[in-house]
């Protein structure tokens, strides 16, 4: 953990009687590219404004009211006392309700990623739980309220030494798949065993480790190459890449065979 991160929450983790003091830190930081918005014809930054459509002129921020769309023109306002009745209460526990398999939990409930770090006197019990978390197997789930917001959150090992929390969509946030607009039953179709053994080989032809690092933005490193050209005056080239073609079902086979003498000849290639 850099020495320059700060805390975004501190408290303790509690599993039965046992409780963990413990700092939170963000564990992913957004590299983004982000633009300003700026007027063509003398490159100032825009001026935002909320302004009414039916007056046609600016609303001062005390004059926004907070509504709920119930239908087409029909709003339930709602204002600051009546949503604090509603708060979650204020809490410096996270509190593990149970403790699951961690591959009984589908990824796409997670949402964001925290480390943890144990605060004064919480050194041996935040020990135990890692090597407790590591032995076991298991992930923790329980709630956190942080910014006045509850979230339900994953409580883990990473590697032998730390914690990492994340927060997760409740169920009712996940798009079931019911909801698509397509049938699960139409890809319940009897495949060709051969085209099945062929994608095997593939993935074991592609196998490797995974190493994060290997992976980088290259839109971003593109458009930040970009800007330093245009910065330093320099003229532009846009080149369309070329279009793929869809795999066919037709010729699905030759095109997983192909596959398979390609990779096989990268990973000859890169033994070298």
């Amino acid at each position: 953990m850099a020495t320059s991160a700060r805390a975004v929450w501190t408290g303790s983790i509690r599993f039965g009687l046992v409780d963990v003091p413990v700092k939170l830190y963000t564990a992913v930081r957004s590299q983004d590219i982000h633009f300003h918005l700026l007027h063509d014809q003398d490159g100032v930054r825009v001026a935002q404004e909320m302004v009414c459509p039916i007056h046609k002129r600016p609303i001062l921020r005390e004059h926004v009211l907070k509504g709920f769309q119930i239908d087409e023109n029909h709003y339930v306002i709602m204002d600051d006392e009546q949503m604090e009745k509603c708060a979650p209460e204020s809490s410096k526990t996270i509190e593990i309700t149970e403790f699951v398999d961690l591959a009984d939990v589908d990824p796409i409930y997670f949402e964001k990623a925290y480390w943890i770090g144990p605060d004064k006197g919480g050194d041996k019990s935040y020990r135990l739980t890692v090597e407790t978390l590591n032995r076991t197997k298991k992930v923790g789930i329980g709630r956190l309220v942080m910014r006045r917001k509850e979230y339900l959150a994953c409580l883990r090992a990473s590697g032998d030494d730390t914690l990492c929390l994340q927060t997760m969509h409740f169920h009712d946030e996940v798009i079931s798949q019911n909801e698509l607009d397509w049938e699960v039953k139409q890809l319940k179709r009897k495949l060709d065993e051969r085209e099945v053994k062929m994608a095997q080989s593939l993935i074991a032809a592609l196998e490797g480790k995974f190493r994060p690092e290997k992976y980088h933005d290259e839109f971003r490193a593109c458009v930040m190459k970009m800007i330093e050209r245009k910065a330093k005056g320099e003229e532009i080239e846009i080149h369309k890449p070329k279009k793929r073609e869809t795999t066919k079902g037709s010729n699905l086979l030759k095109v997983l065979e192909a596959s398979v003498q390609a990779a096989k000849k990268r990973a000859a290639a890169s033994s070298n």
